[in-house]
């Protein structure tokens, strides 16, 4: 907690030179909690051009100064054994991170540790997965172009002729039914031929 001091000056004559202003200090001996993570959710599909870290701390005392600052690990290392894409101190209890220093169909794994002004720290968080997977909606061959001709050519092949896996099986889900089958090849000729309606691949 926060403590209060403050003291005179006396002689042997009995003058006082009365109370100085009081001061105060923290004494604190106690590590903040572990943060405990909250997006993206454990196993969660990250698409856009930004993936958002939110976590929440230990509820500032009413001694505080200063609030709590957090350590962040991101990596593609599930034990988090080498530096990774990103690691370092932030204030606010979250972090945006532009996704062009991401991987296209990665899993990537991130943990956070809390520091309080006295400079205690938690342990580090339990680590948490994400997969960062962007693609086009239709782009079947993942050749980073609108839906054309050759993503039906690959998924036809994919649905009849060989069988081949697709690159980003999530850009031929059409219909956003987490099935790819006839009902998305008959879609997406119908997206590209006849009354041109939207794709959507559950997004």
């Amino acid at each position: 907690g926060r403590w209060y001091w403050h003291g005179e000056r006396a002689d042997i004559a009995g003058n006082r030179s009365g109370f100085g202003a009081a001061v105060s200090f923290v004494l604190d001996t106690q590590a903040p909690d572990i943060p405990q993570l909250v997006e993206p959710p454990a196993g969660a599909t990250v698409n856009s051009d930004r993936v958002v870290f939110r976590w929440n701390g230990t509820p500032p005392a009413a001694h505080e100064t200063a609030p709590e600052y957090y350590y962040v690990h991101v990596s593609t290392d599930s034990l988090f054994g080498e530096f990774g894409v990103f690691s370092g101190y932030v204030t606010p209890d979250s972090l945006v991170l532009d996704t062009t220093i991401l991987n296209n169909a990665t899993t990537y794994y991130w943990r956070v540790k809390a520091f309080d002004s006295a400079g205690f720290a938690s342990d580090y968080s339990s680590g948490q997965s994400f997969l960062f997977l962007q693609f086009i909606c239709g782009d079947v061959d993942n050749s980073g172009s609108d839906p054309d001709i050759a993503d039906l050519t690959t998924l036809i092949d994919h649905l009849f002729i060989t069988f081949v896996p697709l690159p980003v099986p999530e850009a031929a889900d059409l219909n956003g039914d987490e099935v790819i089958d006839v009902a998305d090849l008959t879609l997406l000729i119908d997206h590209l031929f006849i009354s041109f309606p939207a794709l959507n691949c559950g997004l």
